[in-house]
């Protein structure tokens, strides 16, 4: 059997490709706001347990500051988190520095006796080497659009507030901040298209705390506060190893090359 072919008019053709448009995809300003702050940023901030009594008297408060910074350029994945608190009248600190390596694993970056960058897998107190998106992605990389809601009471034609989805609440603030307490709210506040704070509610908690003065324990509520100014909102860049531009151990170099040959 002979295959019949379809024979289409020259001029309707012509009339379809000259009738074809490419529409522009538009973008949000609130998907516009997710995507600057996608590519890196820098903040401090602080994270304040208040407790009350009852009766509703302020007991005490908590307070962590907190320093971060992350970088998510097309060549790098850092993050630099630097937090302080205090215990029993003495403020403790510390700091970690990791880095994305090409595998994905949380390293820490180094320069070799070859002069080149390479990354060391840095592994969890049970031994496990953890992947470094799990623990440390840019917080504005899980949210979408319709993550962000506007608070119309809160903003006007300059300043805009956004709610973060409950949804996606508890797992930003978990980027964010490393805090793992569930949120009653989190929220942005943009001046312009320049993320500047960010406001964030736990839940209230109850339980016990030892009165100072009797030694008995007393029933408490309390309840987590984070209020982070943003430093930088775009793109970041955190301090790292660096390549020289000369062999900085050429001696060291060649002795390790001839260890390699031999052993090959």
């Amino acid at each position: 059997m002979k295959k019949k072919l379809l024979l289409i008019p020259t001029f309707f053709l012509i009339t379809a490709c000259g009738q074809t448009t490419v529409e522009k995809e538009e973008v949000s300003h609130e998907q516009e706001l997710i995507n600057i702050g996608s590519k890196g940023f820098a903040f401090k901030g602080k994270r304040e347990q208040k407790v009350i009594d009852l009766e509703g008297n302020d007991l005490f408060t908590n307070t962590e500051e907190m320093d971060y910074s992350f970088e998510n350029s097309d060549e790098h994945v850092r993050t630099n988190q630097t937090f302080k608190y205090w215990s029993n009248g003495k403020q403790y600190s510390s700091t970690i520095n990791f880095a994305k390596s090409p595998d994905g694993f949380v390293s820490q970056e180094y320069t070799n006796y070859k002069n080149e960058i390479s990354y060391y897998k840095v592994a969890n107190t049970d031994g496990y080497y953890l992947y470094y998106d799990e623990l440390f992605s840019n917080p504005f990389l899980i949210l979408n659009e319709e993550d962000l809601i506007l608070v119309e009471a809160e903003s006007n034609d300059d300043n805009k507030v956004y709610l973060v989805n409950e949804s996606k609440d508890d797992l930003f603030d978990y980027y964010l901040t490393g805090g793992s307490r569930p949120l009653l709210n989190s929220k942005l506040y943009f001046e312009g298209n320049v993320l500047k704070q960010v406001k964030e509610e736990s839940i209230v908690y109850t339980g016990k705390t030892k009165d100072t003065e009797t030694g008995k324990y007393i029933p408490v509520t309390w309840q987590y506060f984070t209020t982070i100014d943003v430093t930088d909102f775009g793109n970041k860049t955190i301090e790292a190893p660096e390549v020289s531009d000369k062999e900085t151990n050429a001696e060291l170099r060649t002795i390790l090359d001839k260890v390699n040959d031999n052993l090959t």
